[in-house]
């Protein structure tokens, strides 16, 4: 692979965040080439604060005046990249420093595969670390997607064409899109390798951020498995998607929080029980 490599970021009222996300990027071993923001209508404060980046060499803002979502501003951003390969990254979070050149060594040992991700590390201002997940599939599998969405956008390195070719992103997904996305690149044949090293840090905290609604969540993902339903069925069973929206409603009463939080925590605990006493 060359050097040519362009990085996506949707901005929503991120301006606290962002300083530490944007020097994690330009602080690279291996420069990028671009760097796009697509500020998704975050108001007069965020454009404001956006405008000392204006006049850097390698940045360029786009500002909506109509709120698009995460997917829908990732969309953008693919259209206007110039480059071959696209990293995504939120704008709340951090890349480490040698984030790129492990990726781009990795896609040059890897000859002929298509897109990599890495183990990502999940922290919160209360806590420097919440939990590591390295232990992924490589190359990625349809199987190991009905479980879990594996691959977050941040850690993603692809070939443009490759996102393009299956239709970019859906924006019907206002959560959940980049999961959704990652069954379309897989189901059309493409390879995804995996880097077991955390080389990005994931904000987990209720700031407003463009996918922070538990129930929102929990919607998408219910559409996911209907608009993947011969997906889920072939590779999970019914019993196997039951499983898999327990688990997500236990994952949503983390963002919904307090009692009603509990509550609906409590009834994902017993529909996954339910499901793993036919699941042989």
């Amino acid at each position: 692979m060359n050097n040519s490599i362009s990085v996506i970021i949707p901005f929503y009222k991120a301006d606290q965040f962002f300083d530490e996300c944007i020097n994690s990027i330009l602080g690279q071993t291996v420069p990028v080439d671009e760097i796009i923001i697509v500020n998704d209508n975050s108001g007069d404060d965020s454009v404001r604060y956006l405008s000392k980046f204006n006049n850097h060499e390698l940045i360029k803002i786009i500002h909506l005046n109509i709120s698009h979502g995460a997917s829908g501003a990732r969309n953008i951003g693919l259209k206007e990249a110039k480059n071959e390969w696209i990293a995504f990254q939120d704008a709340d979070d951090i890349w480490a420093l040698n984030k790129i050149e492990k990726q781009r060594q990795y896609m040059l040992d890897n000859e002929g595969w298509d897109a990599c991700h890495t183990g990502v590390l999940t922290f919160s201002e209360a806590s420097k670390s919440i939990k590591t997940y390295i232990d992924k599939p490589s190359p990625m599998t349809l199987k190991e997607l009905v479980k879990s969405s594996h691959i977050t956008p941040p850690s993603l390195l692809v070939k443009k064409s490759s996102i393009e070719s299956v239709g970019n992103f859906d924006t019907n997904f206002k959560t959940s899109g980049d999961y959704e996305l990652s069954i379309r690149l897989v189901d059309s044949g493409l390879i995804i390798g995996f880097i077991p090293e955390p080389l990005i840090k994931v904000r987990r905290s209720n700031h407003g951020n463009i996918s922070s609604n538990g129930f929102r969540t929990f919607k998408h993902h219910c559409k996911l498995v209907k608009k993947h339903r011969r997906i889920f069925v072939n590779y999970a069973g019914v019993n196997g998607i039951i499983f898999f929206l327990s688990k997500s409603i236990q994952e949503s009463a983390g963002k919904i929080g307090g009692l009603r939080g509990a509550l609906v925590y409590r009834i994902g605990k017993v529909l996954g029980y339910l499901s793993k006493l036919y699941i042989k």
